[in-house]
């Protein structure tokens, strides 16, 4: 078998990268001249930022069918969280308890 019988190598599927600027620094990053007024970019609002809570702990139990269709349906009804409702839960069971 020779060379000539062989495929030709297969090209990449990615567009050739963008063409480096030319930068009179030398740096790869350039920072922007503080000086110079700047316009501040609105926050892109997506489904996972309108759900973020801020809270990081992971919780898992385990509940009755009956227990998690209750919980289902109060968290459809007023339209929070489960966190939200347990949190609601929790303080109202602490008032219950330290008003006996």
């Amino acid at each position: 078998m020779t060379i000539s019988g062989l495929k030709p190598p297969r090209r990449s599927r990615l567009p050739e990268p963008p063409p480096k600027p030319a930068e009179s620094t030398g740096h790869a990053l350039s920072l922007p001249d503080p000086a110079l007024p700047h316009e501040e970019a609105s926050p892109r609002i997506d489904g996972r930022t309108r759900r973020a809570t801020g809270r990081t702990l992971a919780f898992a139990t385990r509940v009755s069918p009956e227990w998690k269709a209750r919980l289902d349906r109060l968290a459809k009804k007023t339209g929070k969280l489960y966190c939200v409702l347990l949190e609601e839960a929790l303080d109202a069971l602490e008032c219950k308890i330290a008003a006996r």
